[in-house]
């Protein structure tokens, strides 16, 4: 569900809270992973040491973007917002007290991870596939404002 919040706030450029609920989105389907490799994800919304997880328990060779500078640098987009956009006053700050949000690179960044995230996460049986099946708010969002739910998938690689 993050993933859908996030693109619609980055289509209608409110882009702190776009970026916050990436790093939710990007979060979230770590620690799905951690979970799949049959790890217990560490209590901690700091995606650097969740992906420290990822990459010492798998190989190179099985999950290479995992391994790769191109999820670092995605986690680097997302991670100075996980604290900067809930509190008034924060415990962390971006470095140097200085971030940047671009667009609409910031949407194609996050299309991207859930692409390639997609390759190792495999849909369970009787699971359902919010890509494809939906989640009831999201069939409600659809049937109710199909243009809304229809910005969702367009410009998108996970839908093509």
């Amino acid at each position: 569900m993050h993933y859908f919040i996030s693109r619609q706030l980055f289509i209608h450029f409110l882009g702190e809270y776009a970026y916050f609920s990436a790093h939710q989105c990007v979060e979230n389907y770590l620690k799905g992973f951690i979970k799949f490799i049959g790890e217990t994800p560490p209590n901690s919304h700091i995606l650097r040491d969740l992906l420290k997880v990822c990459v010492n328990n798998t190989s190179e060779m099985d999950y290479n973007f995992i391994h790769s500078d191109y999820i670092s640098t995605i986690l680097d987009t997302y991670e100075p917002f996980y604290e900067f956009v809930r509190y008034p006053a924060q415990n962390v700050r971006p470095h140097d007290g200085k971030y940047m949000m671009m667009y609409p690179s910031g949407i194609e960044v996050l299309d991207y991870f859930v692409f390639r995230m997609k390759e190792f996460l495999p849909k369970k049986e009787n699971g359902w596939d919010l890509l494809k099946d939906g989640l009831q708010d999201l069939q409600l969002c659809k049937e109710s404002r199909p243009d809304f739910y229809s910005e969702f998938k367009k410009n998108n690689i996970n839908f093509e």
